[in-house]
Order: C-alpha cells, then sequence, then structure tokens
C-alpha cells in the first residue's frame, strides 16, 4: 500500500471517530438536559403538592380562627344561662340578619338597630356551616372582626358602614395570596391591598372573606383547582357554578353573602350569576379600577379584566357601584375616568327603544332561556318601552374570529405558566391543545366541522401571530368591526339589548369538558366593550323540560348541551341587558324595572 493512501485511510478513520465522539457528547449533553429539565419539574412537582397542603391546612386554620371569634347558635342558651348573650346569636337571629335586603340592612346599620359586629357574626356564621356543602371559600380574612368593632365605634359613617362583602381570590387583600388555585402563588402575599378594596374599607365595607376560583380564571365553566377544591351549585350540587367568579356566584346565591366582587374578562361575572341565579354587572373597562389585583393577562390592552358587583338584588349592585364611583377611586387610580355615578340617568323616566333576541346566528339557546328573553321583553314593554326584534351582525363570523384570536395571542403561555409543574385541573387541562403546532389544529378543525362546527371555528380561531406587526394590523381591524357594530346598532336607535346570558342553564359538571360555547351571548360584550348586567327573571318549568325534548340540535355542542338540561325543572334562568359603553347607570335601570316588574307580576 502506498503511502498516501494508507495516510488517507488513518485520516478517514481518525475523522469517523472524530464525529462519533461529537455525536455521542451532544446526545450525552441532550440527555442530560432532558433528565434535569425533567427532576427539576419533579421536584416543583413534589414541592407545589407540599404546598398546597400546607395551603389547604392554613385556610382550616384561618376558618377555626373566625369559628371560635364568637359563640355559635349552638351554645346561644348557654350564652342566655351567663349573662352573655347580648353578644352572641341565636338562629332566628342570624336568619333575620342575612335575609334583610341590603338597603334595609345598611339602613339598620347606619342607625344603630344592628352593630357590624353581629351582622359580621351572621355572615361568617351562615358562610361556614354553607362552605361545609358548597365549599366556596378559598381563606375567611380574619381581620374582619377587629374591622367591624372599628366600625361599631366610629362616629363618622360612610355609605357602606358595617356592610360584610365577599371578594374574589384574585382581587388584592393585603396579607392574603392571590392564588388562581395555582400553587406557584401560594406564599406571596399581596403587599397592600387593590385600589377596589382600599375604596370599599374607606367607604366603611367589612371584606371578610375571599371566595374560589378555577385554576388560572381561564374557565367559564367549572370553579375547581387543586388546592381548594370544587365549588358547587346551591340549586343542585351536581351541576356548575359557572367561572370564573363561581366562589362569588355560589356563596351569593346560598346567602352566605349579601354582596361580592368578581371580574370578567370573558364572562367570567356573568356565567357564574346565570348557572347560580343571582345578579351581576359586568362593566366597561376602566369604569372600575383593576389595580392591584392578580396581573394575570394584564397585558392584552385589546380585551381587559373588569371588576364588578354580584349581589342578591339591583339595589346591592347599585350601592356598591355608588360607593366605588367617588374621589377617593379616580385619586388613587388616576387611569379611571373620574365619572361618579350618575343618578340623573339611573333615576331616569324616558321611555327606551330595546332590542331583544335569542339567536345571534349561532341557533337558538334552549326553550326555557328563549321562554325568559320573551317574558323580560313582556315586562319591559308594561313598563312603557318600545321592544324590537334585533339579530347583532356577524357574531358567529366576524366577532367569534375576533374575540377568541385575541384571547389566545399568547397561545395561553402565560396560563401554562402559571399552572407549571402543578397538578393541572381537569377545568383547564384541555388548554394543552395549544401546544400542537397550529397545522395540526387547522387539520383536526377541517375533521371535526362535520361534526361539530364551533369546535371547529374554535380550532380556527386559535391561530397564532406571525409578527407584532400582525397583532397590531389584526387589533385595528377588530376595532373597525367594533366601529361597524356600534353603527348597526346606533341605526336602529337603541337604548339597549335584551339577551341570554347563556344558551342554557347550569350543566351538570360532567357535561362542562365538551361545552365549549356555553358563554357566546356573553363574550360578544366583552370584546365590544360594552357594560352588561344580569338578572335571574324566571326558573325552569315543566312546560320547558317538555319543549325542550322538540329542541332540534345541530351540532355536536348544542346535542352536549340538550343533554345537560334535562332535569332542570326549578334551576333559575337569567337575561343579560347590554348596554353602550360607559352607561352602566342606564344598564342599571332597566334591571331594576325588570325587577320591579316581575315582583309586581308574581305578587
Amino acid at each position: 500500500m502506498q503511502f498516501n493512501e494508507l495516510r488517507n485511510k488513518i485520516v478517514d478513520e481518525l475523522s469517523t471517530v472524530g464525529h462519533r465522539q461529537v455525536l455521542l457528547a451532544v446526545a450525552g449533553i441532550i440527555g442530560v438536559h432532558f433528565v434535569w429539565a425533567w427532576l427539576k419539574w419533579f421536584g416543583l412537582r413534589v414541592k407545589n403538592a407540599g404546598k398546597r397542603k400546607r395551603k389547604r391546612e392554613e385556610r382550616q386554620k384561618m376558618i377555626d380562627i373566625v369559628r371560635n371569634s364568637h359563640v355559635q347558635s349552638e351554645t346561644y342558651a348557654e350564652a342566655v344561662k351567663y349573662g352573655k348573650h347580648k353578644h352572641h346569636l341565636s338562629e332566628e337571629t342570624i336568619d333575620s340578619i342575612t335575609n334583610l335586603p341590603t338597603k334595609a340592612l345598611l339602613g339598620q346599620l347606619k342607625s344603630g338597630q344592628l352593630l357590624a359586629v353581629d351582622v359580621l357574626h351572621a355572615f361568617q356564621h351562615k358562610a361556614l356551616e354553607c362552605d361545609k356543602d358548597l365549599n366556596f371559600i378559598s381563606t375567611p380574612i380574619v381581620e374582619a372582626e377587629a374591622a367591624a368593632q372599628t366600625c361599631d365605634a366610629a362616629v363618622k359613617k360612610g355609605p357602606l358602614h358595617g356592610l360584610p362583602v365577599s371578594i374574589k381570590e384574585s382581587i388584592g387583600v393585603k396579607g392574603y395570596d392571590c392564588t388562581l388555585g395555582c400553587a406557584n402563588w401560594i406564599d406571596r402575599p399581596w403587599e397592600e391591598d387593590s385600589v377596589v378594596v382600599k375604596v370599599l374599607k374607606r367607604q366603611g365595607a367589612i371584606p371578610f372573606m375571599k371566595t374560589n376560583v378555577p385554576q388560572t380564571l381561564v374557565s367559564t365553566g367549572v370553579c375547581s383547582n387543586p388546592i381548594y377544591g370544587l365549588t358547587k351549585n346551591p340549586h343542585d350540587v351536581t351541576r356548575a357554578t359557572g367561572g370564573s367568579s363561581g366562589g362569588e356566584g355560589s356563596a351569593v346565591a346560598a346567602g352566605a353573602s349579601i354582596v361580592g366582587l368578581g371580574t370578567d374578562v370573558g364572562s367570567s361575572i356573568r356565567v357564574p350569576c346565570a348557572f347560580c341565579g343571582v345578579y351581576g354587572l359586568k362593566p366597561s373597562w376602566d369604569r372600575i379600577s383593576n389595580k392591584g389585583n392578580h396581573p394575570q393577562m394584564s397585558g392584552n390592552k385589546h380585551l381587559q379584566f373588569c371588576v364588578g358587583p354580584m349581589g342578591r338584588d339591583v339595589d346591592s349592585l347599585v350601592v356598591i357601584m355608588k360607593a366605588l364611583l367617588c374621589p377617593d377611586m379616580f385619586e388613587l387610580d388616576s387611569y379611571i375616568p373620574p365619572i361618579p355615578f350618575r343618578d340623573e340617568i339611573y333615576e331616569g323616566l324616558r321611555p327606551l327603544r330595546i332590542g331583544y333576541y335569542w339567536n345571534d346566528g349561532g341557533g337558538d339557546a334552549m326553550p326555557a332561556v328563549q321562554r325568559a328573553v320573551q317574558l323580560a321583553k313582556s315586562v319591559l314593554e308594561k313598563k312603557g318601552h318600545l321592544l324590537l326584534p334585533w339579530t347583532p351582525p356577524d357574531v358567529q363570523t366576524k366577532a367569534f374570529e375576533y374575540f377568541h384570536r385575541i384571547a389566545l395571542a399568547d397561545q395561553l403561555e402565560e396560563t401554562l405558566l402559571l399552572s407549571y409543574g402543578d397538578k393541572r385541573d381537569t377545568c383547564i387541562a384541555h388548554h394543552i391543545f395549544l401546544k400542537i403546532p397550529y397545522f395540526i389544529r387547522s387539520v383536526l378543525a377541517v375533521l371535526v366541522k362535520p361534526v361539530d362546527g364551533l369546535m371547529s371555528k374554535f380550532l380556527y380561531a386559535s391561530k397564532p401571530f406571525s409578527s407584532l406587526y400582525e397583532w397590531f394590523s389584526y387589533g385595528k381591524e377588530a376595532d373597525a368591526w367594533k366601529a361597524e357594530f356600534q353603527t348597526a346598532w346606533q341605526s336602529q336607535g337603541l337604548d339597549a339589548v335584551i339577551c341570554p346570558t347563556t344558551s342554557c342553564t347550569a350543566l351538570p359538571l360532567g357535561d362542562m369538558a365538551d361545552s365549549v360555547g356555553i358563554e357566546r351571548f356573553s363574550w360578544l360584550f366583552n370584546l365590544l366593550n360594552y357594560p352588561t348586567g344580569i338578572i335571574p327573571v324566571t326558573k325552569v318549568t315543566a312546560d320547558d323540560e317538555e319543549k325542550l325534548k322538540q329542541y332540534k340540535p345541530n351540532s355536536k355542542y348544542e346535542k352536549v348541551v340538550k343533554r345537560g338540561c334535562e332535569g332542570s325543572e326549578g334551576l333559575p334562568v337569567t337575561v343579560q341587558c347590554a348596554t353602550l359603553p360607559f352607561q352602566e347607570e342606564l344598564c342599571l335601570r332597566i334591571m331594576k324595572e325588570l325587577e320591579q316588574g316581575l315582583v309586581k307580576m308574581e305578587n
């Protein structure tokens, strides 16, 4: 063998060995990386499991503190025996206090007929008893006792003097976590109250408990998370409360809270109100401050969280709105337009033009919901208003895409990061599909279209943005559509619109995972930024059940919803009232007139 040939052979051999070594080294590095990442993830899972357990133990300790801070009703006889009954409440007194309407309760608190401490104890007792079955408390606020005592000693009395208020878990309260049901946010207490909590306290209210939410807040159906568990519906514990303000909805419906604060970015106040049969208001963006609450999704300026009240009657909502829309809030958050509550609009007498519908282009709502809209129409006509049939334009085409593509602009990356290394609740488990490449999702959209058109549109609408330029351009396009929608509204001379809150009543828990779209009547007004109020108008009747049998579903979604509505006799049915931006007072006026008309009809 010649020298050159031998040399080339040796070089080739050495070269081959080098390549193999490099490949082995690269494979080793990749393997170590994956092993390390898995160990890190697994370690976080173990750590978070411990944090969840400690948080539940902490919650129980705080419940025990509240329970022991006053004598419960079963010891009332003993309190009487030892002459201490003046500061302890009988079961009858608890019921008489917690059953009072909001305005009557406030009147007795301000006049001194009731002590703030006694009212607090009554609602604490009711909440702790109801929570045993419904699980709506994420944590009691133990400082409420001292706040009530201070209230009773005060000479000057604010507009909410001594009123107990429940607070959604995501709303900032000093010294308390806003976990969103995620272990990664345990042991990160807020350093100060959010603006709305500061204002409530300055006005005399007493925040006394934080209420449960679905994990990460991104669920409008079920209120459940791995820390605090599942919240149940007071009307039927086998049915969902809705989310993400599900704890608030359950507490108010059970009579354990007279009024509370929720948040709404995609019907999160309104679905719980509908499923639990309570009143609620989703204001326009920036009518009520969101400053100091959990920052989840706050970077998306095309779709923003709204803070709003939930209560047992329209007066509850009005009382809270009047108290919040004050100089204190405008001073604490200078981005809030300084528009106080306008009584001249709320108390107006002008006859109104009100549109109504129960089909938004995506199919009819369930029979009970259709009847609720018809009933609201009839009552408002008797009040002297003109009711006009109206179908909102392009809701199931343009609006559907705009809302969902904007809501999913980050492909829920922030949501998934919130629960990274954590046990994921079933209510958000399906969000993982956004990690599937979009070209596969688009293929799935074609495949499922014949059996589930709504899911197909949802898959198409989850398309990611390729650049910031595309995101900016899309925002302009959505704004142009909003202007077209407002033109269509105003061309009919409409002051407001009445329509379903959800397409159905509260569904069984087992059906919620397959019922994407129940909130389709509500998210429209998040996209438009129109204030929207919820009012219970009726309950499901036997006749509604019979008509349900004749309802013909056009998709898998409608089949699931129809099946879920079976056996729902007695469940509450609501409607929603929408007005143009910053017309909350007009929305509340219509709700109040509808409430009064319904009461008159019952009597």
